[in-house]
């Protein structure tokens, strides 16, 4: 800056105080501005940030507070670069503080500032007496002590700044020692360091939303379950009814409970509403339930975003998607017949193939005794299914372990096989499916199954030309028929000989004290030949089953019973076989047997008579 030797030592200290002086003076200015930037972005951000609160509303959210955080660096940043250190590095030459001190103190009369120019080394061309200027260094230097250095800088600025920094400074002070903890929140919260919200007269606290459990079992009490959000998000099943519970802190934790607790929700199409929770059960552990089990909650159409406020506390932004359950698409049915049906089987079949395969349609039967496997298709990959079938003539339901440990599922989770042995009554099955997050169905699928009984077989028996009376040489032509739902095994004629009692008796007394007398009726059977139909004839010839002794005693006086027993197939349980109608035919001499003919065919000419008289 030039300055000589010859320049008074008085005034060159005078010109490096002030140099001094305003160095510090833009620093005070810089940081009293920095000051008053923090302190006044700190309160409002803080009351914009709590204000909300006590009025009901919520904090300043994340994103808002780094805006204001950002703004905020950005303008200390521009302090500092252009207010501190731009003017600090800003020449201050001698000559322009000299002018400075001049023009506050009009006294000095130009001394200061001729004593400063005209000593500097860079000046030329200069005329002046060196006289004349020894005479002004003297007056200037003996004018220093009146320099009042207090006269020379602007205060204002440096007052407002402080009338705004001191207020707030001490409020800020007054508050970090009355209550830390609201003061390292606010610092915290606006400084990002923390999210945590500010304490309010009530505390609202979201419990989770209790679900029905759906199960195939209908003889089960329905139970419930509570599912927890996640991040603020639940997943549930499309056209559900659920409850959602929240609690509210009482005045045993030092808060107070809302009298309304309200939802307002908005679903993905935009539709919105508001709901009321309504109170539930006694205060319990220092907590009272809320709960709410209507709209949007009540059979659930769409994803919904809900926030809940009660007084001012809020649970905010807690979604609830709604997901389509698992659907079965599709059903078919694999039966498997049993062995008694099997009559054109060669015993080359696999046990596990099929005999018939058929789509699922309403009023469907099989077989008694078939085996059957269900056969589903979902509309998403499943995680499980739930089983279970009643049958008529149980009162209880058969769980599905019982009849099928295991419900097989395919690799790719997209169907599943449920099979039952050996199906002997009409049976209700109920299908639960789950998908792979746990979200079942919400109705069980029903399917029933009809089974067609296997019947008694049917059988009759006629004689041709024979009456009610024989001779014990007579030939008895019989035909028999034999029918049933799916064929008869065998068909018997039995033929029951009773000697009269006579004959018994004479018998008796001819017999030797060693022979046993059997009184008992003789029976002969046969298995005449059947054709398709179920026909068969044979024919009785009691002069040769007397002769070769399969028969004796057939005596006037003698009776015999001639009836059919048929039996199917059926080989389930105690087998399926019927005896026929018994006829029965009284055994006489051949005069007897004449005259009985001919009183007979009397009868029968009168009755003649009388119809055409």
């Amino acid at each position: 800056m030039g300055r000589t030797e010859s320049l008074d030592p008085g005034l060159r200290d005078l010109l490096s105080r002030l140099r001094d002086r305003v160095r510090r003076y833009i620093v005070w200015d810089s940081l009293l501005a920095i000051a008053a930037l923090v302190l006044v972005v700190f309160w409002v951000a803080l009351a914009v940030d709590y204000l909300p609160v006590r009025i009901g509303g919520s904090e300043m959210p994340r994103s808002a507070r780094a805006v204001v955080l950002f703004v905020v660096a950005v303008l200390v940043v521009v302090i500092l670069a252009k207010w501190l250190w731009g003017r600090l590095n800003r020449e201050l030459p001698d000559d322009s503080l000299a002018l400075l001190i001049e023009r506050h103190h009009p006294s000095l009369g130009g001394r200061l500032v001729t004593a400063v120019q005209l000593t500097q080394q860079n000046r030329s061309h200069d005329s002046h007496s060196p006289v004349l200027l020894q005479h002004v260094h003297q007056e200037a230097a003996a004018a220093v002590d009146q320099v009042e250095f207090g006269r020379v800088f602007r205060w204002e600025p440096i007052r407002r700044k402080l009338m705004l920094v001191v207020p707030l400074l001490l409020a800020a002070l007054v508050m970090a020692i009355a209550s830390p903890q609201t003061f390292a929140r606010a610092v915290g919260r606006l400084s990002l360091f923390s999210d945590s919200p500010w304490p309010r007269k009530a505390e609202l606290e979201m419990i989770g939303v209790e679900s029905p459990i759906i199960t195939a079992d209908e003889t089960e009490e329905v139970g419930t379950e509570l599912l927890s959000f996640e991040d603020k998000t639940l997943r549930l099943a499309r056209g559900s009814s659920t409850t959602l519970r929240i609690r509210a802190a009482t005045e045993e934790l030092g808060h107070t409970v809302p009298e309304i607790c309200t939802v307002s929700y908005v679903d993905d199409s935009g539709n919105r509403g508001q709901s009321n929770l309504r109170r539930v059960g006694r205060i319990q552990d220092g907590y009272q339930s809320f709960v709410l089990d209507g709209p949007p909650l009540a059979s659930l159409a769409e994803s919904v975003t809900m926030t809940i406020r009660g007084l001012d506390d809020r649970l905010l932004d807690y979604r609830i998607e709604a997901v389509d359950p698992p659907a079965i698409a599709d059903m078919e049915l694999a039966i498997r017949y049993p062995d008694y049906l099997r009559i054109f089987d060669a015993g080359g079949a696999s046990p596990d193939s099929s005999d018939q395969i058929l789509k699922y349609q309403a009023g469907f039967r099989i077989r008694e005794g078939s085996s059957l496997t269900l056969r589903g298709t979902s509309s998403k990959p499943l995680g499980g299914v739930d089983v279970s079938t009643t049958s008529e003539d149980v009162s209880e339901d058969v769980e599905t372990e019982a009849a099928e440990p295991v419900v097989k599922i395919a690799d790719d989770r997209m169907s599943f096989e449920w099979s039952v042995t050996d199906l002997r009554e009409p049976t209700s099955v109920r299908l639960v499916p789950k998908d792979e997050t746990g979200i079942s169905a919400q109705a069980s699928y029903r399917y029933f199954i009809g089974v067609v009984r296997d019947q008694v077989p049917e059988t009759s028996m006629t004689m041709k030309g024979i009456g009610s009376s024989i001779t014990p040489i007579a030939m008895l032509p019989i035909q028999a028929t034999a029918t049933d739902d799916y064929g008869v095994e065998s068909l018997s004629l039995t033929m029951a000989v009773r000697a009269s009692e006579e004959n018994v008796a004479d018998n008796s007394s001819e017999a030797k004290p060693d022979d046993s007398i059997n009184a008992e009726p003789q029976q002969h059977t046969v298995s005449p030949e059947i054709d398709r139909d179920g026909n068969a004839d044979w024919t009785f010839d009691l002069r040769d089953l007397t002769d070769d002794g399969t028969v004796s005693g057939l005596a006037p006086g003698a009776s015999v019973q001639i009836f059919t027993t048929a039996k199917d197939r059926f080989d389930l349980g105690a087998p399926h076989s019927i005896r026929g109608e018994v006829v029965r035919l009284q055994v006489v001499t051949p005069e007897t047997l004449l005259a009985t003919l001919e009183r007979r065919e009397l009868e029968f000419r009168s009755r003649l008579e009388q119809a055409i008289d």
